[in-house]
């Protein structure tokens, strides 16, 4: 008979692993009232060179929500999930999109002659590309991520998905996204 710590080998056993940490949705509440009051907690760094958001505020206080998981959250709630891809994405959902990130944002880019940071008006073109593209990702991204649960956890059941909404969506979205799996092109 082996006692806890052994296996019937004699050998030590491998302490039993705990299940995996998942990342939860995003939501922005946390880093909404972290940002309220801190000065520059709304203003979004973009650096032409990369093509990148930076928030530098993040370095003091850490609890600021990004700017990425904002834009997710927005995306979340903006862009119907049954879409078969972002070309089909409605442009009045579209426009909400950006409405709702340059009212919450003030963008800043680093002048090429002087270095200093200024207000990113004369370049929010450029900024609204990369804000689409990031949004492309991320859209994509979620809706990988509710076709796999849909058909992992779900095994592909309508009947057990249709029980059970995932965190952050609600219940008609995910009803929507349901019959996209389930119907014969979608394309796992």
């Amino acid at each position: 008979m082996s006692t806890s710590g052994q296996d019937p080998s004699g050998g030590e056993r491998d302490p039993p692993q705990m299940p995996r940490k998942k990342r939860g949705p995003t939501t922005g509440v946390v880093s909404a009232r972290a940002g309220v009051g801190t000065p520059g907690a709304n203003t979004v760094r973009y650096d032409q060179t990369a093509q990148a958001f930076y928030q530098d505020v993040r370095e003091q206080n850490p609890l600021i929500g990004t700017f990425q998981n904002r834009l997710g959250s927005l995306i979340k709630s903006t862009i119907p999930v049954d879409l078969p891809d972002w070309n089909h994405v409605p442009a009045q959902s579209v426009a909400a999109l950006m409405n709702s990130i340059h009212n919450e944002y003030n963008f800043v880019y680093e002048h090429p002659e002087s270095g200093e940071l200024v207000p990113a008006d004369p370049i929010r073109n450029e900024i609204d590309i990369a804000i689409i593209r990031d949004a492309k990702r991320m859209r994509r991204g979620q809706k990988s991520r509710l076709s796999q649960l849909f058909f992992k956890t779900f095994c592909g059941s309508k009947d057990l998905a249709k029980n059970e909404t995932p965190e952050g969506y609600n219940q008609e979205a995910w009803l929507k996204a349901i019959e996209t799996f389930d119907s014969p092109e979608h394309k796992v």
